[in-house]
């Protein structure tokens, strides 16, 4: 499986009928997923997770414990 492949697939079960209240936790629990995926997926295809098109641009590091936007869990990591 992808990480594409796995972001659809809890997409698809984060927007399937919830029937009992497991099947809303299981919804939940699979959006959440696919949210830390996506984060996953942005961090690798762009080295970072700062949105900032000014991080992009003028390739502005904040210096250690500093907040950019907000804190990259990249930050501080050689690649």
């Amino acid at each position: 499986m992808t990480l594409d492949e796995a972001i659809i697939h809890c997409e698809e079960i984060a927007k399937k009928r919830a029937v009992t209240n497991d099947d809303l936790k299981c919804k939940r629990e699979h959006q959440q997923l696919s949210n830390w995926l996506k984060l996953l997926k942005r961090i690798l295809d762009f080295g970072d997770c700062n949105p900032s098109a000014i991080c992009k641009i003028s390739q502005v590091v904040p210096k250690y414990g500093k907040q950019f936007g907000y804190n990259c869990p990249m930050f501080g990591l050689k690649k």
